[in-house]
């Protein structure tokens, strides 16, 4: 699976220009190897000396909740804010980490009003959409999730987060049959990603179709061998032999 924040970083070093101090480029690095306390001490310090780098409070906002460091991260993320000069795609990502932030400090209910927020004053992203359909699943509400993920789909039709995320949705909603179709959609995308391949086989295994459901288990454990999916391998095996 790509690194979600190595992602955000190289995004934002094409969205900003990459600020020349020392300080920044130096907490940028840190950031980048995930040396976080590093990372803070050099944001900080960028902002000591240039309180307008809206830049550096960004990235201070992801570092403060990689550190778990939640109302600090969510006042980074408002200070970003207060900059009225921001382009709409500047500020969906904004949004975007906000509602991490807010469902990590599990305060579901901020994270949707945050997430509709980011949709009425920045450019619609799928990253952006994938985040509050996330949290309408924490919030027991799947159809707006499925919704959610619907339009990001519409925004990027090769999102595959998306795509696992609306088969969350169908999940939820008692509906394995689309929920199977989302994940294998989800696994086109990234095949190697163990997590929609695991997923593809308990939607499987919810219909009892055990020999696909065991087979999507199998790709996820060459992928990534983790104890839970060598489990459902075993017991489905169980359950197919009785079968037989």
């Amino acid at each position: 699976m790509k690194n979600i924040l190595g992602i955000i970083l190289i995004e934002f070093t094409i969205i900003f220009p990459v600020f020349c101090a020392d300080n920044f480029k130096e907490g940028l690095e840190a950031f980048r190897l995930k040396q976080y306390n590093l990372a803070l001490e050099k944001f900080i310090l960028t902002l000591k000396t240039d309180s307008n780098n809206y830049k550096a409070y960004f990235f201070l906002g992801i570092t403060y909740r990689n550190l778990g460091q939640y109302e600090n991260s969510i006042m980074s993320f408002d200070r970003v804010l207060e900059f009225k000069s921001l382009e709409p795609a500047v500020l969906s990502d904004v949004y975007t980490e906000m509602i991490k932030t807010f469902l990590m400090a599990k305060q579901n209910k901020k994270a949707i009003q945050y997430g509709l927020e980011g949709l009425r004053v920045g450019a619609p992203s799928a990253k952006l959409l994938n985040q509050l359909a996330r949290a309408y699943l924490k919030s027991y509400d799947p159809k707006r999730s499925q919704k959610a993920a619907e339009k990001a789909i519409m925004l990027e039709s090769d999102n595959a987060e998306s795509y696992y995320i609306l088969g969350l949705a169908y999940m939820n909603q008692n509906k394995p049959e689309r929920a199977i179709i989302a994940f294998e959609t989800a696994s086109a995308f990234e095949p190697e990603n163990p997590l929609y391949q695991a997923s593809t086989g308990w939607a499987y295994e919810t219909i009892k179709e055990y020999s696909s459901a065991i087979r999507y288990y199998q790709n996820a454990n060459k992928i990534k061998p983790d104890p839970e999916y060598q489990q459902a391998i075993i017991r489905l095996q169980s359950l197919l032999n009785k079968k037989q």
